[in-house]
């Protein structure tokens, strides 16, 4: 990336930098940012009926940038219908995620339902990058914002993700605030975050202002499952994605939006 021009604001600093990274952002961080879904996946979703899985809608993906999020659940339902996927990173990937939903819900799931998805992110190069991947069919909506102040209503999303934005975020309980604002009451919010740029224990409480239910997700647990599985993940999933974990730089948190909180809310 170029050096950002030091007379711009910090948001626009970010803008300029991944408008210049966009055609390049896959190629980079694809591995790590599939990983990193696969490890929230199951705090995402509910079982409608045995054996399939939902992500209830719609859903926001802030800060979606090029539609990953939206990549990797199309190659994950594929791979749940007994495609092969040539690639043997995201395979290895696909075969954890599948692995790991089935050591939280107990079921091997075969079908995957995702509804409406709205992308948004700062950077319109990487949503014009994002619409040039995918057909207008198949990528249902692209909003270039700032997440500290999104255009959408209130309550109008069931899932809300955020993958590694707040340490883009000058005002994080603003941001905050707007995912509390635009989803609906029990609806669900995943957040990824760069552990060196943030205070876990401040992030959490900060949390806890609008959300409830907030559920800490490490890295160090989840490879500690895997290791004491008896051997049944070698079965699903190679031992070498341990180490990928390991490389893992983001702490994981999810969150339920308590019912008629609004009223004990005092807006930012």
């Amino acid at each position: 990336m170029k050096s950002p021009k030091p007379h711009l604001s910090k948001e626009e600093k970010i803008r300029d930098a991944y408008d210049e990274s966009a055609i390049y952002y896959n190629s980079r961080y694809q591995i790590i940012q599939f990983l990193k879904y696969g490890i929230m996946l199951p705090k995402l979703i509910h079982i409608p009926s045995l054996p399939s899985v939902e992500i209830k809608g719609p859903i926001l993906d802030v800060g979606g940038g090029t539609g990953l999020f939206l990549e990797f659940l199309d190659l994950l339902s594929l791979y749940w219908r007994g495609e092969y996927v040539k690639d043997e990173k995201i395979r290895k990937i696909l075969e954890f995620t599948s692995y790991y939903i089935m050591r939280i819900t107990g079921i091997k799931p075969v079908s995957l339902v995702h509804n409406l998805m709205i992308i948004c992110d700062i950077s319109f190069n990487m949503l014009l990058h994002a619409r040039s991947l995918r057909n207008d069919t198949a990528l249902r909506g692209l909003v270039a914002c700032d997440c500290s102040h999104l255009p959408f209503r209130n309550k109008f999303y069931l899932t809300l993700i955020a993958f590694t934005v707040f340490q883009n975020i000058k005002n994080t309980e603003s941001a905050i605030y707007q995912f509390f604002r635009t989803i609906q009451d029990l609806g669900t919010v995943g957040i990824s975050i760069l552990r060196k740029h943030s205070n876990k224990l401040e992030f959490v409480n900060l949390l806890g202002t609008y959300f409830e239910q907030i559920q800490p997700i490490t890295i160090e647990n989840i490879i500690e499952k895997l290791q004491k599985s008896n051997g049944q993940f070698d079965k699903y999933s190679p031992t070498s994605i341990l180490h990928e974990l390991e490389c893992v730089e983001d702490f994981f948190l999810s969150a339920k939006k308590p019912q008629g909180k609004e009223n004990e809310i005092i807006r930012i």
